[in-house]
């Protein structure tokens, strides 16, 4: 047996190998690293009497690195952080489940780490993270999927209790069903944001929460599978880029293209599109391509947001520094809501709630203005209220109803 007080690091360039179980004392961080030569040879093993167990809260992490990973007795972090990565070699794979190449984590081995906190698997030495097959139980606090170029789920069907999160620089595909439980799920594509990662769901993919909040980030998104949030939301980020909603998804407006199709496979309480440094379009939509998202959507643009094609949602609000309407908006449930500083509206658009209120607001905290060309028709079965003085133009009716 072994009793060590931590910090302390094993470093071999090829193997690490323990055939004794070992008590974690102390402060620091123990690091256990295999092919330090980085030529893709080298394991780090624990026999299946070598558990590991930590016995000081005060110790803040375990790092295990190495070209394999062979993992046959408990690692028992308590509260410390657990990172598990493939050396840095050119097309480092870490798989996880079934065996895809490069250090292999089995779902066995997968369990046998336990943890509080937070389990990395991966990091930004690691090219390619593969899932296939994998049903997580440890219950830490977070666990997060790290890769330099790409994140894969394949094969069989992947599923985790606890909150997640996915980076990876590039692309992330997902063609099997991965289930969250317990628990938020955070996916990024082009975590670097240099403009080269999509989120793709392939019609054999899918991805559920069951019931816990979904935010999605990437350059683009490609989705054929069904994404389901359940009674909580999800929510699109952009990436210094634009986003365009419905229509067809032949708009080159944004970079990021949520069309139609894509809006009907989604199911969530409330819905948000973010962009934080760029703009929004909203293109056609009808009241089907929403079916399963319970009432509100909500786009946010950190520059201009434009409805530029007729569009239907149970419940809507706008926010953006200038925000143009040129094409009727209509809410059949609840409330339409706008927030701006400056208002663009077209001639011959209508503005319906037909069971709530419309509010047309400033930004929070500031002030704004409306021009508008008439006609116009603004109508709700409730309220219409102006926070916001209007300029009107144009050569017909202006209705407010």
């Amino acid at each position: 047996s072994m009793r060590t007080n931590s910090p302390v690091t094993w470093r071999a360039a090829n193997d690490v190998t323990f055939e004794v179980p070992m008590s974690v004392f102390g402060s620091g961080t123990m690091t256990f690293q295999a092919d330090s030569d980085e030529s893709a040879e080298g394991t780090v093993s624990f026999s299946s009497v070598a558990s590991v167990t930590v016995i000081d809260s005060a110790v803040q992490e375990i790092v295990v690195t190495g070209a394999d990973l062979i993992l046959e007795a408990n690692l028992n972090a308590l509260i410390a952080n657990v990172t598990v990565q493939v050396s840095n070699h050119t097309g480092s794979t870490l798989s996880v489940g079934a065996n895809h190449g490069g250090m292999h984590l089995s779902d066995a081995e997968l369990d046998r780490i336990t943890t509080a906190t937070s389990l990395q698997l991966g990091s930004l030495q690691t090219d390619q993270v593969v899932f296939d097959g994998v049903s997580h139980t440890d219950t830490p606090a977070d666990v997060y999927l790290i890769s330099m170029n790409s994140v894969e789920f394949k094969g069989a069907a992947t599923s985790f209790a606890t909150r997640v999160g996915v980076h990876t620089d590039n692309d992330l595909d997902i063609s099997s069903a991965v289930t969250v439980s317990g628990g938020s799920l955070t996916l990024v594509a082009d975590a670097a944001c240099n403009k080269t990662g999509t989120m793709t769901v392939a019609a054999s993919g899918s991805v559920t929460t069951t019931n816990n909040a979904f935010w999605i980030q990437a350059y683009d998104v490609v989705i054929l599978g069904p994404l389901n949030a359940g009674t909580e939301p999800i929510h699109f980020v952009s990436c210094g880029n634009s986003i365009d909603v419905g229509g067809t998804g032949a708009s080159t407006s944004g970079q990021m293209r949520v069309d139609r199709t894509e809006l009907q496979l989604l199911t969530s309480t409330n819905l948000t599109f973010n962009a934080e440094s760029a703009d929004i379009t909203v293109y056609e939509t009808l009241i089907t391509d929403t079916t399963n998202v319970a009432d509100r959507v909500t786009f946010n643009a950190f520059a201009h947001l434009s409805f530029v094609e007729s569009n239907v949602w149970k419940s809507a609000r706008a926010l953006a520094p200038k925000l143009n309407i040129s094409a009727d908006i209509k809410a059949t449930e609840s409330h339409l809501v706008f927030e701006a500083t400056e208002y663009f509206v077209d001639a011959g658009v209508w503005v319906q709630s037909e069971v709530e209120n419309i509010y047309v607001e400033p930004t929070s905290g500031g002030s704004g203005s409306m021009r508008t060309n008439s006609p116009v028709t603004w109508r709700a079965a409730n309220d219409v209220t102006f926070e916001v003085p209007m300029s009107v133009f144009g050569s017909g009716t202006m209705t407010f109803q």
